[in-house]
């Protein structure tokens, strides 16, 4: 993994999330990030989608063909991938490397890690086993490019 040991410091842990990991936006916070207000939007790719967009108005949304993980070069940027569950209105993102070989996630309060359900090494999170604590990241949206960052 690139540089996740101070994502994993217990002053951020539990206060960061995969979004907040997935764009590099490490603080010290109470409330954690979210794309989207859930009061206002239903949890589905198009409303994760236009919350980054609106957020991060650096990052752009390249599609959803599982091939862009390989195809696509993100010039000066990092990529990113969305994914979510249904049935319990949640989302989870991962992203890629520095090394542009391996994915790594930060599954809500806990350490980062590049393994996915299965305990394999996420090469593809298209077809990775977005399985994982409870949760069944199962409709992949598709990925970002965005900001490089220095963490």
């Amino acid at each position: 993994m690139n540089n996740d040991s101070i994502w994993n410091n217990e002053e951020y842990i539990k206060e960061n999330n995969c979004y907040s990991y997935a764009f590099s936006d490490l603080k010290k916070r109470t409330v954690k990030d979210d794309p989207t207000d859930f009061t206002k939007f239903i949890v589905n790719c198009e409303n994760i989608i236009k919350g980054i967009e609106d957020k991060y108005k650096d990052t752009i949304y390249i599609g959803d063909d599982p091939s862009l993980n390989n195809k696509y070069i993100c010039p000066n940027k990092r990529k990113i991938f969305l994914a979510i569950d249904k049935d319990n209105d949640d989302y989870h993102l991962y992203r890629k490397n520095k090394n542009n070989m391996y994915w790594t996630h930060k599954p809500g309060s806990l350490r980062v890690t590049n393994k996915d359900g299965k305990g394999n090494t996420i090469t593809n999170p298209y077809y990775a086993s977005r399985q994982q604590y409870g949760y069944d990241y199962n409709i992949p949206c598709g990925f970002f490019c965005s900001k490089i960052d220095t963490n």
